[in-house]
């Protein structure tokens, strides 16, 4: 008798136990995401356009690629900290930071080069001739490679930025747009006019994999990766965003977002995507019991297309400019809006 009492009491303990830890994953996984809003908007000014920013927490810095060189501001004091220029003058498009190098480095347009610079004084320290026209840029702290990556060429250019050597190209089956690394020496990246993902080996420069992305994808843009549970964010100007398994390709999901998708990050200590798109919003993607779903749509204005976040407060950054009437196509950019002069700015988006 005491024997079955004493079991039928573990029963019941861990049954408690199991159901008290079952209502605690629920609750967690039903935790709503926090509601962003857009926060202080911080006038710069100047002509020109903008492509890619990126954010280095350690210095407060936001560094934004535009015309002639990369803008630093400094977001804690709200005062321009320098520029990174652009030697013949070019636009930059590409901006990456390797923090653990204590360096970042650009993708300097028709240069064909890419900038290195150091984080904390902000000087040039070095030109890497890539041989090619870079538009995005990333750096794959696995390898410590920069991997620049040319659409007009079909390729990524991959070197060393420490050294200022180019190491070598990777032949890609159409045009690259933005990739992500994972941190375990793989780098993807988004085939923009074949709706597909190539996968590359950072140490052999090697495509080790293909995917079609499917899902309604069309003209796939920004990439991001959530490298802890192995999902692949493609943001598409189709209005889709499609969401991959890292592993194998297999696609888990497809939402609706905005059109002209541009740039997405990925904060891990929330785990949310943002995705932010040409038509003025900000789609924020959780995942909720393996569903993924559009927890926030964020009005920011027309034209803020890319963003940059800041993994400490979770901030987003988002330049934007008045626009004015359309501007024909060029052999560089495609058409788009002109910039009304001096009313470049960044938007601030705060949880």
């Amino acid at each position: 008798m005491k024997r079955n009492a004493k079991a039928q009491l573990g029963f019941i303990a861990g049954l408690a136990t199991a159901l008290s830890v079952a209502a605690i994953s629920s609750a967690i996984a039903a935790a709503p995401a926090p509601a962003y809003h857009i926060g202080e908007t911080t006038k710069i000014g100047g002509e020109g356009g903008w492509d890619y920013l990126a954010y280095d927490p350690s210095t407060h810095h936001l560094f934004v690629t535009r015309v002639g060189g990369v803008l630093v501001e400094d977001i804690a004091s709200k005062k321009s900290a320098g520029t990174i220029p652009a030697f013949a003058g070019t636009r930059v498009h590409g901006i990456a930071l390797a923090p653990d190098l204590g360096i970042g480095f650009t993708g300097d347009g028709k240069d064909n080069t890419s900038t290195v610079f150091s984080l904390k004084g902000l000087k040039v320290l070095r030109q890497v001739d890539l041989g090619h026209a870079p538009d995005a840029v990333i750096y794959d702290p696995h390898s410590k490679h920069g991997f620049a990556f040319s659409g007009d060429d079909n390729l990524a250019v991959v070197f060393d930025p420490r050294m200022g050597k180019r190491l070598g190209d990777v032949t890609l089956d159409g045009s690259p747009e933005y990739a992500a690394a994972d941190g375990a020496g793989n780098v993807y990246v988004n085939i923009s006019d074949k709706q597909k993902i190539a996968k590359i080996d950072a140490q052999t420069l090697k495509v080790t994999g293909e995917w079609a992305i499917g899902g309604g994808c069309e003209d796939p843009t920004p990439l991001a990766i959530d490298a802890k549970h192995r999902r692949l964010f493609a943001g598409c100007r189709s209005g889709v965003l499609a969401i991959l398994n890292a592993e194998d390709g297999s696609l888990l999901a497809s939402l609706p977002i905005g059109k002209g998708a541009d740039a997405i990050v990925y904060d891990p200590a929330l785990d949310l995507a943002f995705v932010s798109c040409g038509d003025g919003t900000v789609s924020v993607v959780r995942e909720d019991a393996g569903k993924f779903q559009i927890a926030q749509v964020i009005k920011t204005e027309p034209g803020a297309r890319t963003l940059a976040l800041d993994p400490t407060s979770h901030r987003l950054y988002l330049p934007v400019s008045d626009q004015g009437p359309m501007l024909p196509k060029t052999e560089e950019l495609p058409s788009r809006p002109a910039i009304v002069p001096e009313t470049f700015r960044v938007l601030t988006v705060e949880p």
